[in-house]
């Protein structure tokens, strides 16, 4: 029970490597239909985008650090990580088909952040 609960640590550091690691490939902005040219006008759409998914990432973090205290008193270690597994299912199948920006960005940004915390109590 304590190796399961320690990997939420390991999944928060993967969850930001793989987005880290996805806004800089060119089949994340072909896919999104975004310009990846930073000298090109349309470029401020494209750092929006950017930015959003990345705020969205790290503010979903620090309210899921919140949730994870109230699922470890209300409902139990054992619970809590359930729950945080089902929802990190969830927002891994969302993110799986995702097909435009806000599907890329609510699984990815809100959802796995939010599990990983939960896990980490």
């Amino acid at each position: 029970m304590v190796f399961v609960a320690a990997l939420g640590s390991l999944f928060s550091g993967f969850a930001f490597s793989v987005v880290v690691a996805t806004l800089g490939q060119p089949t994340f902005y072909e896919s999104l239909k975004l310009d990846p040219d930073p000298t090109s006008s349309d470029y401020g759409h494209t750092a929006t985008i950017i930015g959003a998914i990345t705020g969205v990432f790290f503010g979903s973090a620090f309210f899921g650090t919140f949730l994870s205290g109230w699922a470890g008193d209300r409902l139990g270690r054992v619970l809590g990580i359930r729950l945080a597994a089902l929802i990190g299912i969830i927002g891994a199948v969302l993110q799986t088909g995702a097909v435009n920006v806000a599907m890329v960005s609510f699984p990815s940004d809100a959802v796995l952040p939010a599990t990983t915390a939960v896990c980490d109590f």
